[in-house]
């Protein structure tokens, strides 16, 4: 079976890029640097609070405020278990809180390890 010649340009292309890659270990090390970042350096504390707010924008999107209702005893949808509506509005109040209270402190505690930093 004669390989097709577009999968084999890819596979092509995908080793020229992972040679590249290693053979210049500086841009592979500034590339990930944001993923070894220290933990609860500058970066880290940034990674975090872009990790919950895009976690927080991903379940608004997904339509999860809907689901806080059940705290006044109502469903939104009321073919859904209980259950899985309370699942689903505590994780969205659990997102909302995150993104109001620990974000900001995340990004002002980035700040303040930015400033502390020796050699700065």
């Amino acid at each position: 079976m004669k390989p097709d010649s577009e999968t084999t340009r890819s596979a092509h292309v995908l080793a020229d890029e992972a040679a590249d890659l290693g053979a210049n270990p500086e841009r592979s090390r500034e590339h990930w640097r944001w993923r070894r970042a220290g933990f609860l350096s500058p970066t880290d504390l940034i990674v975090r609070a872009i990790v919950l707010s895009a976690l927080f924008g991903l379940a608004h999107w997904a339509g999860l405020r809907e689901h806080t209702t059940f705290l006044s005893g109502t469903l939104a949808d009321p073919s859904m278990r209980w259950e899985w509506a309370a699942f689903l509005g505590c994780t969205y109040l659990v997102l909302c809180f995150a993104l109001v209270l620990l974000v900001p402190i995340l990004l002002l505690a980035a700040v303040h390890r930015w400033l502390d930093q020796p050699g700065r």
